[in-house]
């Protein structure tokens, strides 16, 4: 099984407090909150027969990014 995203939904509030513990805690893995979440995967192949493209998971950060797309 592959994975090439990491999406959080659903549990918006309660990942933010679970975030800002662990990053108290020195924490600052994404993998160490996961292990605190109700995390579903979802297979690559499952996502790409709805986006064939995987444009769903283009990452911006800037502008600049976005005006590429």
């Amino acid at each position: 099984m592959a994975y090439s995203a990491i999406i959080l939904a659903g549990e918006k509030e309660n990942a933010w407090v679970k975030t800002q513990k662990a990053i108290r805690n020195g924490n600052k893995k994404i993998l160490a909150l996961m292990h605190r979440m109700n995390v579903n995967y979802v297979e690559i192949e499952e996502i790409r027969k709805i986006d064939p493209d995987l444009k769903t998971f283009i990452n911006i950060n800037t502008l600049e990014d976005l005006d590429q797309f």
